[in-house]
């Protein structure tokens, strides 16, 4: 991918210098110390940013040729470099057209987020064809094998934490693909109970069993053609190992109830938290099905490994919102790549949601997501205990629904749960709730 074009307008060849050398890496960068060929500059490279200085020559000549530049090249963001912190400057600059303003005695790190944050919008008035922002090495990097998997028609593993993105990756893949055109059909297996998994795999006829009362196709007849995304893989039971590397091997399933032998072209993805290979030595998820299903695996890493999409994802968000915002102070941009984001991508979607709901005015300051900082200072639970205790928050609500629906008749309850009653009673007993009869 090539660096984005700066041009630089400063008669000061010390500045030009040190920050040619600093920003190299990042982008190309054309200097220039006056304005006739700063513009000739300009107009060669069509650069994505200019950074202009207030006095090139004279007292303001930078604010004086702000506006002919800002017509010239109407898209193209503009930078304001001073000597001096003055307000009067920095409103005539802004007035005048400037996207924002750089002091030269502030850290080099201000100037580098005011560069990524301008270029990170500018990135975002583009159609987001790929559906995901890719501005890290690391997810340039997932960018590409995305790209080459979705060129096969192989199964393709997709790992990572929660919230880092794994759902997209697997629609680019489908998107990309040559599966485009056929069904993306998702199932979480981390909601599929002993009894439903065939029934969810295979479906079932009608009157196969109490309360089949129409045919029901299952998520392989669904995505015949196209692509079964089976999310939380992890949590995969033996019996649905079992069930998912026999279609795996057959390419064939039978309804539940039925005698019919069904041919089924479908594309595998998988998606779970953690390593598939660990599981497999941990004796927790069958070797045969591992050679079967990872022959693309594709790692995601946590957000916070991914410094470089913080802000044009932030920015990204902020544009979806229906609040209009026109300001991001520094220290809010600076608190946002310093915040670890244990929660990834999907905790910054929701802070710019919370935050813009809860905002005054039009301008967001760091304060704006304070509530951040007091999440921060929580202990985060270790993952096997904030399992438990979700999987009993669900257990709770489930069966309290279903005894209030039956009006507390155990008989009626089980049947319509699909749980024994035996089952049931034990529910009933380990989380404390009134049994009814």
């Amino acid at each position: 991918m090539k660096k984005p074009k700066i041009v630089m307008i400063d008669d000061d060849p010390f500045f030009l210098k040190a920050y040619q050398k600093t920003f190299k890496e990042e982008y190309d960068i054309f200097t220039a110390q006056e304005s006739v060929s700063g513009l000739k500059l300009i107009e060669d490279k069509r650069p994505a940013l200019l950074l202009l200085d207030v006095s090139i020559k004279t007292e303001k000549e930078g604010l004086q040729i702000l506006p002919f530049i800002k017509e010239k090249f109407p898209l193209m963001p503009i930078i304001i470099v001073t000597n001096h912190d003055s307000h009067t400057i920095y409103r005539e600059a802004i007035a005048t057209g400037a996207d924002d303003f750089f002091v030269k005695s502030n850290e080099l790190k201000t100037l580098r987020i005011i560069l990524q944050t301008i270029l990170a919008k500018q990135e975002n008035k583009q159609p987001n064809t790929l559906g995901f922002i890719a501005e890290s090495d690391p997810m340039k990097k997932v960018v590409q094998q995305a790209a080459k998997a979705a060129a096969a028609y192989s199964p393709v593993v997709i790992s990572g934490e929660t919230g880092t993105g794994k759902e997209i990756i697997a629609r680019f893949i489908h998107h990309s693909g040559p599966r485009h055109d056929k069904p993306f059909v998702v199932l979480n297996c981390g909601a599929l109970t002993e009894t439903l998994i065939e029934d969810e795999f295979f479906g079932h006829e009608k009157g196969a069993y109490t309360g089949a009362l129409f045919r029901k196709k299952g998520c392989f007849e669904r995505a015949h053609g196209g692509i079964l995304f089976l999310d939380e893989l992890e949590d995969l039971s033996p019996k649905g190992q079992a069930s998912l590397l026999r279609v795996l091997q057959e390419m064939e399933i039978q309804r539940i109830g039925g005698s019919e032998t069904i041919s089924v072209d479908v594309r595998v993805l998988c998606a779970l938290k953690g390593s598939l290979l660990q599981l497999v030595k941990k004796r927790q998820f069958r070797e045969d099905l591992y050679y079967r299903l990872a022959v693309f695996e594709i790692k995601l890493f946590p957000l916070n490994k991914r410094q470089d999409d913080i802000l044009p994802l932030f920015y990204h968000f902020l544009e979806k919102e229906e609040k209009k915002v026109n300001r991001v102070t520094r220290d809010t941009l600076l608190m946002l790549q310093s915040y670890p984001w244990p929660g990834n991508v999907r905790e910054l979607e929701n802070s710019v949601k919370r935050s813009c709901a809860m905002l005054d005015g039009n301008v967001l300051r760091k304060k704006d997501f304070s509530f951040l900082l007091q999440d921060e200072k929580k202990d985060l639970l270790p993952y096997d205990v904030a399992k438990l205790v979700a999987l009993n928050n669900f257990r709770r609500n489930y069966v309290r629904e279903a005894m209030i629906r039956n009006k507390g008749n155990q008989t009626l309850a089980s049947k319509e749960t699909g749980l024994s009653r035996q089952a049931l009673q034990k529910i009933l007993k380990d989380l404390k709730i009134d049994g009814g009869s």
